[in-house]
């Protein structure tokens, strides 16, 4: 399997498990690499830090989530 493969593998199962707890030696096993090295990749490859990937993206679904109900915070 390639790299990227193994990258949008790992990055699938964080989309898939935002609302749950995430298990992020799981996803860097996904990606064949350790938690740390999966770390320094995803930084040098998106440009963020994997815990800032991580929170923009709940962020983000929690801003749809309010966008999409009559809701009130």
């Amino acid at each position: 399997m390639h790299i990227p493969d193994q990258l949008n593998r790992a990055i699938r199962y964080i989309e898939d498990n935002l609302c749950a707890e995430l298990d992020l030696d799981h996803a860097a096993g996904m990606a064949c690499s350790s938690l740390d090295s999966f770390q320094r990749f995803f930084s040098y490859i998106t440009g963020m830090t994997l815990s800032e990937y991580i929170r923009c993206r709940r962020l983000t679904r929690a801003a749809e989530d309010l966008r999409l109900t009559d809701k009130r915070i």
